[in-house]
């Protein structure tokens, strides 16, 4: 009899044990949360925007940027695209007046919800799964 009520005191203890460490993560968890909420986005200004909705009639996948030798900033928009009056492809966006973004240049693809875009020196890799990887070069 005192062996089983010493086993039902070791599981008790042991289940509020696991209890605690569950609450204490949650916790943990939920404070990391408002922790990273509170201190984001704190050293970013609108400055400026281009509406592709109106623009180009299309959704964006994905963005990337590009600094030129110069200096000059670049965007670099996944554009879904709808059909053949509306493509998908490669927008690329100036920012030397960040109030307000010019297309430069359209890389015209197939439609598509992925698209993905990477730079590495002065080439721009767009990848949207249909076809391989392209390179522009600027």
């Amino acid at each position: 009899m005192c062996t089983g009520l010493m086993r039902a005191r070791l599981s008790n203890s042991a289940y509020f044990a696991s209890q605690l460490q569950r609450m204490r993560n949650l916790f943990l968890a939920v404070l990391s949360v408002f922790t990273l909420a509170a201190s984001a986005q704190l050293n970013i200004s609108f400055l400026g925007q281009l509406n592709y909705q109106t623009f180009r009639n299309s959704n964006l996948s994905n963005l990337w940027g590009y600094t030129d030798e110069l200096g000059n900033e670049y965007a670099l928009v996944g554009v879904c695209g709808t059909d053949g009056n509306n493509p998908g492809g490669l927008s690329v966006v100036s920012l030397a007046d960040p109030a307000n973004p010019q297309e430069v240049f359209f890389f015209p693809g197939p439609p598509s919800i992925w698209r993905e875009i990477k730079v590495w020196g002065d080439h721009a890799c767009r990848d949207n799964r249909s076809r391989r990887w392209r390179a522009h070069h600027r």
